[in-house]
Protein backbone atom coordinates (compact mmCIF):
# COMPACT_ATOMS: atom_id res chain seq x y z
CA UNK A 1 0.00 0.00 0.00
CA UNK A 2 1.15 3.53 -0.67
CA UNK A 3 2.57 5.36 2.33
CA UNK A 4 -0.26 7.34 3.83
CA UNK A 5 -0.06 10.58 5.76
CA UNK A 6 -1.32 10.69 9.34
CA UNK A 7 -4.68 12.19 8.43
CA UNK A 8 -5.18 9.63 5.66
CA UNK A 9 -4.41 6.72 7.98
CA UNK A 10 -7.03 8.01 10.43
CA UNK A 11 -9.62 8.15 7.63
CA UNK A 12 -8.87 4.57 6.54
CA UNK A 13 -9.02 3.38 10.17
CA UNK A 14 -12.39 5.12 10.63
CA UNK A 15 -13.77 3.41 7.52
CA UNK A 16 -12.67 0.00 8.73
CA UNK A 17 -13.81 0.43 12.35
CA UNK A 18 -17.20 1.86 11.33
CA UNK A 19 -17.63 -0.77 8.61
CA UNK A 20 -18.61 1.82 6.05
CA UNK A 21 -19.78 0.42 2.75
CA UNK A 22 -19.19 3.62 0.79
CA UNK A 23 -17.46 7.00 1.06
CA UNK A 24 -17.54 10.13 -1.04
CA UNK A 25 -14.99 10.24 -3.83
CA UNK A 26 -11.73 12.02 -2.95
CA UNK A 27 -8.08 11.85 -4.06
CA UNK A 28 -7.34 9.36 -1.25
CA UNK A 29 -10.11 6.90 -2.08
CA UNK A 30 -9.59 7.34 -5.81
CA UNK A 31 -5.92 6.40 -5.37
CA UNK A 32 -6.72 3.38 -3.20
CA UNK A 33 -9.31 2.21 -5.69
CA UNK A 34 -7.27 2.82 -8.86
CA UNK A 35 -3.75 1.94 -7.68
CA UNK A 36 -4.48 -0.90 -5.26
CA UNK A 37 -7.63 -2.32 -6.68
CA UNK A 38 -9.40 -2.02 -3.32
CA UNK A 39 -12.97 -0.72 -3.58
CA UNK A 40 -15.06 0.16 -6.61
CA UNK A 41 -16.14 3.54 -7.94
CA UNK A 42 -19.88 4.06 -8.34
CA UNK A 43 -21.33 4.49 -11.83
CA UNK A 44 -21.77 8.23 -11.36
CA UNK A 45 -18.22 8.63 -9.98
CA UNK A 46 -19.40 10.27 -6.77
CA UNK A 47 -18.74 7.37 -4.40
CA UNK A 48 -16.32 4.55 -3.74
CA UNK A 49 -17.92 1.33 -2.50
CA UNK A 50 -16.13 -1.06 -0.13
CA UNK A 51 -17.20 -4.63 0.48
CA UNK A 52 -16.34 -6.62 3.60
CA UNK A 53 -13.41 -8.17 1.71
CA UNK A 54 -12.22 -4.70 0.68
CA UNK A 55 -12.30 -3.54 4.30
CA UNK A 56 -10.32 -6.61 5.33
CA UNK A 57 -7.67 -5.73 2.75
CA UNK A 58 -7.54 -2.15 4.05
CA UNK A 59 -7.24 -3.40 7.62
CA UNK A 60 -4.33 -5.64 6.64
CA UNK A 61 -2.63 -2.80 4.77
CA UNK A 62 -2.92 -0.40 7.72
CA UNK A 63 -1.57 -3.08 10.09
CA UNK A 64 1.38 -3.68 7.80
CA UNK A 65 2.23 0.01 7.49
CA UNK A 66 1.64 1.14 11.08
CA UNK A 67 1.53 -1.91 13.35
CA UNK A 68 -1.99 -0.85 14.35
CA UNK A 69 -4.98 -3.18 13.97
CA UNK A 70 -8.11 -1.07 13.39
CA UNK A 71 -10.41 -3.86 14.52
CA UNK A 72 -8.58 -4.64 17.78
CA UNK A 73 -6.54 -1.63 18.91
CA UNK A 74 -7.68 1.79 20.10
CA UNK A 75 -5.93 4.80 18.61
CA UNK A 76 -5.30 7.64 21.11
CA UNK A 77 -6.97 10.95 20.34
CA UNK A 78 -4.65 12.63 17.86
CA UNK A 79 -5.46 16.10 19.16
CA UNK A 80 -4.60 15.50 22.81
CA UNK A 81 -2.22 12.51 22.90
CA UNK A 82 1.53 13.07 23.22
CA UNK A 83 3.95 11.52 20.76
CA UNK A 84 4.99 9.03 23.42
CA UNK A 85 1.38 7.96 23.97
CA UNK A 86 0.88 7.64 20.23
CA UNK A 87 4.08 5.61 19.88
CA UNK A 88 2.61 3.08 22.31
CA UNK A 89 -0.25 2.38 19.90
CA UNK A 90 1.16 2.92 16.43
CA UNK A 91 4.61 2.97 14.86
CA UNK A 92 4.20 6.53 13.61
CA UNK A 93 4.35 8.85 16.61
CA UNK A 94 3.80 11.91 14.42
CA UNK A 95 0.15 10.94 14.15
CA UNK A 96 -0.13 12.92 17.40
CA UNK A 97 -1.05 16.47 16.47
CA UNK A 98 -0.42 17.95 19.91
CA UNK A 99 2.62 20.22 19.79
CA UNK A 100 5.72 18.90 21.53
CA UNK A 101 6.28 20.83 24.76
CA UNK A 102 2.88 22.53 24.62
CA UNK A 103 2.52 22.70 28.45
CA UNK A 104 6.15 23.41 29.28
CA UNK A 105 7.62 26.63 30.59
CA UNK A 106 11.09 27.87 31.53
CA UNK A 107 11.32 28.35 35.30
CA UNK A 108 14.09 29.64 37.56
CA UNK A 109 14.39 29.86 41.34
CA UNK A 110 17.67 31.63 42.18
CA UNK A 111 17.28 31.43 45.98
CA UNK A 112 14.80 28.67 46.67
CA UNK A 113 13.50 25.31 45.57
CA UNK A 114 11.17 24.28 42.79
CA UNK A 115 8.70 21.53 43.62
CA UNK A 116 7.90 19.46 40.52
CA UNK A 117 5.70 16.38 40.73
CA UNK A 118 6.41 16.09 44.45
CA UNK A 119 10.20 16.41 44.16
CA UNK A 120 12.08 19.52 45.33
CA UNK A 121 14.84 20.75 43.01
CA UNK A 122 17.58 23.29 43.56
CA UNK A 123 18.00 25.33 40.38
CA UNK A 124 21.54 26.74 40.08
CA UNK A 125 21.83 30.51 39.58
CA UNK A 126 21.76 31.29 35.88
CA UNK A 127 20.06 27.98 35.05
CA UNK A 128 16.43 27.15 34.33
CA UNK A 129 14.17 24.11 34.21
CA UNK A 130 11.84 23.42 31.29
CA UNK A 131 8.89 21.72 32.94
CA UNK A 132 5.19 21.02 32.57
CA UNK A 133 3.48 23.78 34.55
CA UNK A 134 0.76 21.35 35.66
CA UNK A 135 3.37 19.44 37.68
CA UNK A 136 4.67 22.53 39.51
CA UNK A 137 3.58 23.12 43.10
CA UNK A 138 4.16 26.59 44.48
CA UNK A 139 4.94 26.70 48.18
CA UNK A 140 2.62 28.74 50.38
CA UNK A 141 5.11 31.61 50.53
CA UNK A 142 6.18 31.47 46.86
CA UNK A 143 5.04 34.04 44.33
CA UNK A 144 5.25 33.58 40.58
CA UNK A 145 7.18 36.32 38.75
CA UNK A 146 6.54 36.69 35.02
CA UNK A 147 9.71 37.95 33.33
CA UNK A 148 9.10 39.70 30.02
CA UNK A 149 12.49 39.47 28.31
CA UNK A 150 14.52 36.31 27.84
CA UNK A 151 17.87 38.00 28.41
CA UNK A 152 16.56 39.28 31.74
CA UNK A 153 15.15 35.88 32.64
CA UNK A 154 18.48 34.13 31.98
CA UNK A 155 20.15 36.62 34.32
CA UNK A 156 17.36 36.75 36.89
CA UNK A 157 19.73 35.58 39.63
CA UNK A 158 21.32 39.05 39.37
CA UNK A 159 18.08 40.87 40.11
CA UNK A 160 17.78 42.90 43.32
CA UNK A 161 14.45 41.74 44.69
CA UNK A 162 12.48 42.73 47.79
CA UNK A 163 13.00 40.28 50.66
CA UNK A 164 9.45 38.91 50.27
CA UNK A 165 10.28 37.68 46.77
CA UNK A 166 13.67 36.08 47.37
CA UNK A 167 12.30 32.54 47.01
CA UNK A 168 9.84 33.38 44.23
CA UNK A 169 9.63 31.27 41.07
CA UNK A 170 10.46 33.20 37.90
CA UNK A 171 8.84 32.18 34.63
CA UNK A 172 9.81 33.39 31.17
CA UNK A 173 6.82 34.93 29.40
CA UNK A 174 7.69 33.11 26.19
CA UNK A 175 6.21 33.18 22.71
CA UNK A 176 3.65 31.03 20.93
CA UNK A 177 3.42 27.70 22.81
CA UNK A 178 5.00 29.02 26.00
CA UNK A 179 2.79 32.10 26.01
CA UNK A 180 -0.33 29.92 25.69
CA UNK A 181 0.90 27.60 28.44
CA UNK A 182 1.48 30.59 30.72
CA UNK A 183 -2.07 31.84 30.11
CA UNK A 184 -3.37 28.42 31.16
CA UNK A 185 -1.29 28.46 34.36
CA UNK A 186 -2.32 31.99 35.29
CA UNK A 187 -5.96 30.97 35.08
CA UNK A 188 -5.35 28.61 38.03
CA UNK A 189 -3.65 31.19 40.28
CA UNK A 190 -5.06 34.12 42.26
CA UNK A 191 -3.74 37.46 41.01
CA UNK A 192 -2.21 38.27 44.39
CA UNK A 193 0.32 35.44 43.91
CA UNK A 194 1.49 36.70 40.51
CA UNK A 195 4.02 39.50 39.98
CA UNK A 196 4.93 41.06 36.65
CA UNK A 197 8.53 41.99 35.83
CA UNK A 198 8.44 44.03 32.64
CA UNK A 199 10.28 46.87 30.97
CA UNK A 200 9.46 50.07 32.83
CA UNK A 201 7.49 51.62 30.01
CA UNK A 202 3.91 51.99 28.74
CA UNK A 203 3.97 48.57 27.06
CA UNK A 204 5.04 47.00 30.35
CA UNK A 205 2.11 48.56 32.19
CA UNK A 206 -0.25 47.41 29.44
CA UNK A 207 1.16 43.88 29.74
CA UNK A 208 0.50 43.91 33.49
CA UNK A 209 -3.15 44.63 32.79
CA UNK A 210 -3.38 42.01 30.04
CA UNK A 211 -1.88 39.26 32.20
CA UNK A 212 -3.90 40.23 35.27
CA UNK A 213 -0.97 40.31 37.70
CA UNK A 214 -1.52 41.51 41.24
CA UNK A 215 1.70 43.51 41.43
CA UNK A 216 4.65 44.65 39.33
CA UNK A 217 8.35 45.18 39.93
CA UNK A 218 9.69 48.64 39.08
CA UNK A 219 13.01 50.44 39.58
CA UNK A 220 13.16 51.99 43.04
CA UNK A 221 15.15 54.98 41.74
CA UNK A 222 14.22 55.54 38.09
CA UNK A 223 15.80 59.00 38.07
CA UNK A 224 19.22 57.33 38.19
CA UNK A 225 18.71 56.27 34.58
CA UNK A 226 18.09 59.86 33.52
CA UNK A 227 21.41 60.89 35.03
CA UNK A 228 23.79 58.04 34.23
CA UNK A 229 25.85 58.33 31.06
CA UNK A 230 24.04 61.42 30.02
CA UNK A 231 20.70 59.65 30.12
CA UNK A 232 21.82 56.93 27.70
CA UNK A 233 20.28 54.19 29.84
CA UNK A 234 16.69 55.27 29.30
CA UNK A 235 14.98 55.04 25.90
CA UNK A 236 12.91 58.02 24.88
CA UNK A 237 12.32 56.49 21.43
CA UNK A 238 10.62 53.46 22.98
CA UNK A 239 8.32 55.70 24.99
CA UNK A 240 7.37 57.65 21.88
CA UNK A 241 6.58 54.43 20.00
CA UNK A 242 4.26 53.36 22.82
CA UNK A 243 2.22 56.55 23.01
CA UNK A 244 -1.12 54.78 22.38
CA UNK A 245 -0.54 52.29 25.21
CA UNK A 246 0.56 55.14 27.45
CA UNK A 247 -2.74 56.95 26.99
CA UNK A 248 -4.83 53.83 27.61
CA UNK A 249 -2.87 53.06 30.80
CA UNK A 250 -3.96 56.36 32.28
CA UNK A 251 -7.56 55.11 32.40
CA UNK A 252 -7.02 51.91 34.39
CA UNK A 253 -4.08 52.38 36.74
CA UNK A 254 -4.85 52.29 40.45
CA UNK A 255 -3.76 55.00 42.87
CA UNK A 256 -0.58 53.17 43.86
CA UNK A 257 0.54 52.77 40.24
CA UNK A 258 -0.47 56.17 38.91
CA UNK A 259 2.86 57.79 39.93
CA UNK A 260 4.61 55.30 37.60
CA UNK A 261 2.53 56.52 34.67
CA UNK A 262 3.16 60.15 35.61
CA UNK A 263 6.93 59.59 35.83
CA UNK A 264 6.91 58.11 32.32
CA UNK A 265 4.80 60.98 31.03
CA UNK A 266 6.96 63.66 32.65
CA UNK A 267 10.25 62.18 31.45
CA UNK A 268 9.13 60.56 28.21
CA UNK A 269 11.18 57.59 29.30
CA UNK A 270 11.42 53.83 28.97
CA UNK A 271 13.79 51.68 31.05
CA UNK A 272 14.46 48.12 29.93
CA UNK A 273 14.84 45.12 32.21
CA UNK A 274 18.33 44.59 30.86
CA UNK A 275 19.34 48.13 31.88
CA UNK A 276 17.93 47.61 35.37
CA UNK A 277 19.90 44.39 35.81
CA UNK A 278 23.14 45.83 34.49
CA UNK A 279 22.80 48.86 36.77
CA UNK A 280 22.06 46.57 39.74
CA UNK A 281 18.91 48.55 40.40
CA UNK A 282 16.93 47.63 43.49
CA UNK A 283 13.42 46.64 42.42
CA UNK A 284 10.32 47.79 44.23
CA UNK A 285 7.02 45.93 44.48
CA UNK A 286 3.93 47.94 43.55
CA UNK A 287 0.50 46.42 44.11
CA UNK A 288 -2.08 47.00 41.40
Amino acid sequence: MQTLKAGEVRRVIALVKQRKSKVKQSPLWRSICADLGIGESSADGRWVNFSADDRALLCSAVRQQTGFDPLVDTLPDAGSASRLEMAGAINQEKHARAAVGRDRLLLAVPCGELLVDGVAYKVPPGAAMWVNWQEVELAADQALIIVENKAAFLNWHRSKLPAALKSAVAVYRGDNLEARALVSWLQTLPAKRVVGAYDFDPAGLAMAREQGVGAILVPSQPNRFLEQRGGALHKQSAFADQHRQHESNRRWLCEAAEPLWRWMETNGSSITQEAMLEAEEMLKLVRL
